[in-house]
């Protein structure tokens, strides 16, 4: 007001975030001039009058001479936190680490890395146009990719977590400037990489779960052995199996040196059937 600024224009560009192009803002007094560059901008300000405190200053008629001030290391290391894709791949790197060290309690390294990447991340945050709905939806897609290690879903769980991440990179910052948008150079081999990671565990659980068994009772199924005491209709007989004799039951009469191969196991009876194939040495 003291400046003849339009009140409400200010009030409005704070309240509202209303944005002004350079021209629109001349045109309505918001500011004084335009200056394209830095001579241009020195020319402009060459014997000016302001107005401090009800004092009048005229500024130097002389062209000025320049003096830049270089950032410090701090600076510039903050300045490039500010960075929203640094900011982006810092906060997938602590919900990456944070997952490995809750998944490997003691493991250290990686909930180390992941904590100091999420607290940098949300350092960055501070200063960028953060849209906390993308925030949310990037969250939602990494428990569910998580979700899909643990329930079978068949796939739909990684698939909406996959969408859930893309959308959510999109609408993580809300602005229409350049600097503080997402590169789709780094958002989809981001989305890519971590959701590759999360299906090939998926991946890796399933195969294994569909693996024979190797140890225990339920090792023995399929296994081949020879009758080493005759198995009736309705007469539990014995087999010897990797030099271990067993209790046996058959659907068919078996006599002694009969090759069989196991069927089913249930407790520590085995049920077996006769093989056509020639019964290994076995030791007694």
């Amino acid at each position: 007001d003291r400046r003849g600024r339009d009140k409400d224009l200010a009030r409005a560009m704070v309240e509202e975030a209303l944005n002004l192009t350079a021209e629109e803002a001349r045109s309505q007094g918001m500011i004084d001039f335009l200056a394209t560059t830095v001579p241009a901008l020195l020319d402009s300000l060459r014997g000016r009058a302001i107005d401090r405190d009800g004092i009048k200053h005229v500024l130097s008629s002389e062209t000025p001479s320049l003096v830049k001030v270089e950032m410090s290391g701090r600076q510039k290391f903050l300045k490039r936190l500010a960075d929203p894709n640094l900011a982006y791949l810092l906060m997938l790197l602590g919900i990456y680490g944070l997952f490995f060290e809750l998944s490997n309690p003691g493991a250290l390294a990686p909930g180390i890395l992941g904590g100091i990447s999420l607290l940098l991340a949300m350092f960055a945050f501070q200063a960028l146009p953060v849209d906390y709905t993308g925030v949310a939806l990037i969250v939602l897609g990494v428990i569910m990719l998580v979700l899909e290690i643990k329930v079978p879903s068949y796939g739909s769980l990684s698939i909406g977590g996959l969408i859930s991440l893309v959308l959510g990179s999109m609408m993580l910052f809300d602005s229409s400037e350049q600097w503080a948008q997402l590169s789709l150079n780094v958002v989809i081999p981001s989305v890519l990489v971590f959701g590759g990671f999360f299906l090939t565990c998926v991946w890796l659980v399933v195969k294994g779960q569909k693996r024979q068994v190797t140890t225990g009772l339920e090792a023995l199924v399929g296994e081949s052995g020879r009758v080493f005491q005759t198995i009736g209709n309705d007469q539990p007989g014995k087999v010897i199996c990797h030099g271990e004799i067993w209790n046996a039951v058959s659907d068919l009469d078996l006599a002694v040196d009969t090759p069989v191969i196991i069927l089913d196991v249930d407790g520590r009876l085995l049920t077996v059937e006769k093989s056509d194939n020639p019964a290994p040495e076995q030791r007694s």
